[in-house]
């Protein structure tokens, strides 16, 4: 004899994991061509990533480039992603729609988007122009000039970096 036992299962249930997502803000509004900038997305409704599911997921689009979510800076109510780079770095882009995308482990699925949100910009592009040295071994000492965006004054607004490589910066030498 065979017995099957049917459970009654609520599919409201589950949409409440999922309900209605909704970006109230993305900052900043602008970033470097060549990605790296972190965006922070204010909203409601997103996924916690430390509770998640093993089959749920989360992913941030800004246009049609995926933005690389960190996890520990995200919550309910707000994601932390850093940008991809534009497709073309020595151009800006226009504004561009910032989405996010959640899949249930269901099946189920919510988006929410925030139109004219981000805009890849050549301006906040830091450029380097001149280098004493074009190459070397760790510990060497390298000095260099170039542009970084405006309200990035001193060396503790931003890093610099060979490869993966952090470089540390002498402030009160000038290097």
């Amino acid at each position: 004899m065979l017995v099957i036992k049917m459970y009654a299962i609520s599919l409201a249930c589950f949409y409440v994991l999922l309900d209605a997502a909704k970006i109230q803000s993305v900052y900043p509004s602008r970033g470097s061509t060549e990605g790296g900038t972190y965006l922070v997305i204010s909203g409601s409704g997103f996924m916690m990533p430390v509770e998640a599911n093993p089959w749920d997921s989360q992913v941030v689009f800004v246009g049609a480039k995926a933005c690389h979510i960190l996890a520990h800076y995200t919550s309910s109510t707000q994601i932390v992603c850093e940008t991809s780079p534009h497709d073309f770095t020595a151009e800006s882009s226009g504004s561009l729609t910032v989405s996010v995308q959640m899949f249930g482990g269901l099946g189920l699925a919510s988006y929410t988007s925030l139109s004219s949100a981000f805009q890849y910009n050549w301006y906040d592009t830091p450029m380097i122009h001149w280098s004493d040295g074009w190459g070397g071994t760790g510990g060497d000492v390298v000095q260099f000039a170039g542009d970084v965006y405006p309200g990035a004054s001193v060396a503790g607004q931003f890093d610099i970096r060979i490869g993966d490589a952090r470089c540390g910066v002498d402030e009160e030498a000038g290097i």
